[in-house]
């Protein structure tokens, strides 16, 4: 079918219990052919006295602090982590033989206790045949399982029932809600948006012939709009065309916003050159994160000569501005839907060496 779903050691299902701090995320780092640096992204805010005049805010700052983890014996595949109730989960990978440096595919998922004392961390695995079908692309929801899209064993997408026409589609994940997962493939020159339900266990197709590649993002205000970072405008066919940006999809009309996220001008890092040739991985495109109420993060890296690798991230709330048309639709006159980012704060790290291959937020 295309989705695979694991129930991890989770003792209670994952509630939207509000929580006054921001959420951590974790960063990998690829340091070299096998080593890997970690990294967690946390709220920089002070505790506040009771009757403090004080706004939360004066202080909001990115603070990036590096963890001591175990070095695995294999190479993950990139975006294959997720954390779920202080767990870290890596999904799938490879590994070289001893013997001619063969590849090896790892079958099985490893994790590890980010609560338990240093000195006794180990990487725990597990066997699993299906993480072998992974992409690397994973998320946690709400019910406590972890999903993760496999397009090796996607054998269609059935878009239109009347007709019944199958396509074979490579799904890359987008985002994940409550009811549905969402994700978009890629075609020679245009992508397509679909989502899955995970009640009725069926693909449905959401919009065809979108530009750009998308990277992981966020849904919002109970499945109404999908906002991610988009290389371009996704209706824009123009192939000289570059205009990247968080973008917002009307889920319930089915229809991308004429413009990206205002207020995001000085955030948004230039997208390198020939990242349309890569074939498989988005992974260097900025991933957009809830980190709390209103709040958010976009994470990405930037290789700079001279300098290394720079990790950046920006914190920024999101205001919402309904369409003044009726049924959210635009007329004469009336102001379309918007959303407009309000800076919070940004943080950058400086790697000498090194590539940003996984990167989550903790449930």
């Amino acid at each position: 079918m295309g989705i695979e779903e694991r129930k991890t050691r989770t003792m209670e299902r994952m509630g939207t219990r509000e929580n006054k701090w921001d959420r951590p995320i974790y960063l990998q780092v690829k340091a070299g052919d096998k080593l890997c640096l970690w990294f967690v992204i946390e709220d920089g805010r002070r505790p506040r006295e009771q009757g403090s005049e004080e706004n939360d805010d004066d202080d909001d700052k990115v603070i990036f602090r590096g963890v001591d983890l175990p070095q695995l014996d294999y190479l993950p595949l990139p975006n294959s982590l997720v954390v779920l109730n202080s767990r870290l989960y890596m999904i799938g990978g490879h590994k070289y033989n001893g013997r001619r440096g063969s590849l090896q595919y790892s079958i099985g998922y490893n994790h590890l206790d980010l609560l338990e004392e240093a000195s006794k961390q180990q990487w725990r695995f597990d066997k699993d045949e299906w993480t072998l079908y992974s992409t690397g692309s994973v998320a946690c929801s709400d019910d406590g399982l972890v999903y993760t899209l496999a397009p090796r064993r996607c054998y269609s997408f059935r878009f239109d029932p009347r007709s019944g026409r199958d396509v074979r589609v490579a799904p890359h994940l987008v985002s994940i809600s409550n009811k549905y997962i969402y994700a978009y493939s890629k075609g020679a020159r245009s992508n397509t948006l679909v989502r899955f339900d995970l009640e009725k266990k069926e693909w449905e197709c959401l919009y065809r012939n979108f530009w750009g590649r998308l990277a992981p993002g966020v849904v919002l205000y109970g499945d109404s709009y999908l906002v991610c970072f988009g290389t371009k405008k996704p209706t824009c066919s123009s192939l000289f065309s570059q205009q990247p940006g968080l973008y917002v999809f009307d889920i319930h009309q089915r229809q991308w916003l004429d413009e990206p996220v205002k207020g995001l001008d000085d955030a948004i890092p230039v997208i390198p050159e020939g990242f349309e040739e890569d074939p498989v991985y988005d992974y260097f495109l900025p991933l957009l994160f809830q980190i709390g109420t209103e709040r958010f993060a976009l994470v990405w890296d930037d290789y700079l000569e001279n300098v290394g690798c720079e990790l950046h991230c920006h914190k920024f709330t999101l205001d919402y501005t309904p369409s003044s048309g009726s049924n959210c639709t635009t007329e004469k006159n009336q102001q379309p839907t918007s959303f407009v980012a309000r800076r919070l704060s940004n943080g950058v790290l400086i790697q000498q060496d090194g590539t940003l291959l996984g990167c989550t937020v903790g449930m």
